[in-house]
């Protein structure tokens, strides 16, 4: 039986002695050292760009600068409360007799905000709000955020507060009462209901005084 090469085997092939077939025989060939093969190798170019250890600069530890005085601590700055009451200068006769015509009336009220919420209140009123934890029974409260505030025949409103310097409001921690429990029942399945109870805890403030600062 011949055989025959096809073209496409590589060119080192062609060195490889050519072998006989006998029925009954198996002749085997060394193969060919990789020497002999010819390649064609590329430079290794790396993509990361190496720095030597030369390009850095190393001072020696005797040489090093230790600061004698510890560095100033810098302060941080407090931010201003932006609602916060701006200072006022001295008055004026227009504001006197404004204030005075305010204060000569018998009874006076005020519309409080207490916990973003508003509250139209008088002399010895009781004020329900949510539970405030800060504050314990018989503090005095002074508030400063007080919408408008007047009588019968005058008022004075703010933008959107009065200024504190024009008024007093007092108010006295009574009670920290706490709400009706509120029964919630969940029906999923036979034998397996769910119930819920919440109670809401509240602050009781009276108002001691609602005046108006006149000279």
């Amino acid at each position: 039986m011949a055989f025959t090469l096809r073209k496409n085997i590589p060119a080192f092939a062609s060195s490889i002695p050519a072998i006989s077939r006998v029925p009954g025989h198996l002749t085997v060939l060394p193969l060919p050292s990789l020497n002999s093969i010819p390649r064609q190798l590329k430079p290794y170019t790396s993509r990361r760009r190496l720095t030597t250890s030369s390009s850095i600069p190393i001072e020696p530890a005797s040489n090093a600068s230790i600061p004698s005085e510890p560095s100033a601590i810098k302060k941080k700055k407090i931010k201003e409360d932006p609602l916060a009451p701006m200072k006022l200068g001295p008055r004026s006769s227009t504001t006197e007799e404004a204030l005075s015509l305010i204060s000569s009336q018998p009874s006076h009220y005020a519309i409080l905000e207490i916990k973003g919420r508003p509250y139209h209140v008088h002399v010895d009123d009781v004020i329900v709000t949510m539970r405030m934890n800060e504050v314990r029974l018989g503090d005095v409260l002074v508030l400063d955020r007080v919408r408008e505030i007047g009588s019968a025949e005058y008022l004075l409103r703010g933008n959107p507060y009065v200024h504190p310097d024009y008024h007093t409001v007092k108010l006295v921690v009574v009670e920290h009462p706490v709400g009706k429990p509120i029964v919630r029942k969940h029906w999923k399945k036979r034998g397996q209901d769910k119930i819920v109870v919440n109670t809401t805890s509240h602050t009781a403030l009276r108002v001691a005084e609602i005046s108006i600062k006149s000279s």
